[in-house]
């Protein structure tokens, strides 16, 4: 009885953190490639959002220690519904590499033009 409820706790860990990494991959195309792409082939209108670029990152970072690790992770940063105060400054790191992100596609849709 203990192997399977570990088990289910481990799937349920990785679950949520598939879940994080996925929603992230799929910002990451939205709303950092596709405007890059944009950037890259010198179209006019482009719209850069702040917070898909830094829910991408936070997403896709949050994610994946959970997804590889499991309960190990969650040993660590605490649940993901319940983190702890190293997932809180993980977090902060992730939105601040989130926010940098975000300046390096302005600028560089700056010299672009």
């Amino acid at each position: 009885m203990g192997e399977t409820s570990l088990r289910n706790k481990e799937l349920n860990v990785r679950g949520l953190g598939l879940l994080l990494l996925v929603s992230g991959g799929i910002l990451a195309f939205m709303f950092v490639y596709l405007p890059y792409v944009d950037i890259l082939d010198g179209d006019k209108s482009i719209n850069l959002s702040t917070k898909g670029v830094v829910g991408a990152v936070m997403g896709s970072g949050i994610g994946l220690p959970y997804t590889l690790f499991g309960t190990r992770a969650e040993n660590m940063l605490g649940h993901p519904q319940h983190p702890t105060g190293l997932q809180w400054l993980y977090g902060a790191v992730l939105f601040g590499a989130g926010l940098a992100l975000h300046w390096w596609l302005n600028r560089v849709l700056a010299a672009h033009g």
